[in-house]
């Protein structure tokens, strides 16, 4: 069974299910704000007053920066299948906010993303993966490979083109206003608490959060770009609830879910997911990249 025929035998169930109230949506996206924030209050305070391991609590509060970011860019990527709340003019008003606050443009994010759900892995016309060519996700799993795609971003080798920073105005003229905002708030802090600003604003956004979106990448799709079919060109990476939280802060480790059925709104991916699995096609595809992993990583190791 492709991954045409799955979807006809699925998708008049998973268009029933529900998205987020456009209050709930709305206290979602502010709720990771909020998060950013108050990390960057405790960083502060922690350079203020050393604490036990203070090293450490530092990295934890730069890593869970990036991850917040990462979950901030989700939104904008939900808001282009129009899932993450009721309404196409919400979700692109939604969009357009949580793609200021990473500096990026909702429209510019859309059509790029809409490429990759139409041509995944095609070098040519998958603009996602355009500029990426040079990392080759599509190399087949080995020791060495994974190896590479660790290291690829703790050595900033992942620069430019992981890392964006647009202050376009392309969105309209209040969500341009936001990025002039935060811009405002850094140079305040750089002047007021420069320490502050480099390790809880500058680093999490410009290597962190670019490094989270290098191993995402990797985690979705790396050794399955060169398969035929799409059924087997993503990956899940299922964790619990809690590490899912921190690691995959908006359901996207059933990154396999997504690309076969990208209007599921993040919150039914888990249950999307459990439905499929009665699928034996599907079955079979969701195990097989872990299963190729461990053997590549056995057989180099």
């Amino acid at each position: 069974m492709s991954s045409k025929q799955l979807k006809q035998v699925f998708i008049r169930e998973f268009i029933a299910f529900s998205k987020n109230s456009n209050i709930v949506a709305s206290a979602m996206l502010s709720f990771y704000i909020i998060q950013i924030f108050s990390l960057i209050a405790v960083g502060y305070y922690i350079l203020g007053h050393p604490v036990t391991l203070q090293s450490l609590a530092i990295f934890a509060i730069i890593f869970l920066l990036g991850t917040r970011f990462r979950a901030l860019n989700n939104i904008v990527h939900e808001c282009t299948h129009y899932s993450f709340c009721t309404g196409r003019k919400y979700n692109i008003i939604m969009g357009k906010i949580a793609a200021s606050c990473i500096f990026t443009s909702y429209i510019d994010y859309k059509v790029e993303h809409m490429s990759h759900h139409r041509s995944l892995g095609d070098y040519e016309v998958d603009l996602d993966f355009q500029s990426r060519q040079q990392f080759r996700f599509e190399e087949a799993l080995s020791f060495r490979t994974i190896l590479r795609h660790v290291m690829t971003p703790i050595l900033g080798l992942h620069f430019p083109q992981y890392f964006s920073f647009s202050m376009t105005f392309k969105d309209g003229a209040i969500y341009g206003m936001i990025k002039v905002l935060l811009m405002a708030f850094l140079a305040a802090m750089l002047y007021l608490a420069p320490l502050t600003a480099l390790l809880f604003l500058i680093i999490p956004f410009v290597w962190m959060f670019s490094a989270v979106n290098y191993w995402t990448d990797c985690v979705d799709h790396a050794g399955l770009l060169h398969k035929d079919d799409d059924l087997y060109k993503s990956r899940n990476f299922i964790m619990n609830r809690f590490l899912r939280s921190i690691f995959f802060p908006r359901n996207d480790c059933y990154h396999l879910v997504h690309h076969l059925f990208p209007s599921v709104p993040a919150h039914h991916m888990e249950r999307a997911h459990e439905i499929l699995l009665t699928n034996d096609e599907y079955s079979s595809a969701a195990n097989v990249a872990a299963q190729e992993a461990k053997q590549y990583a056995i057989s180099d190791g």
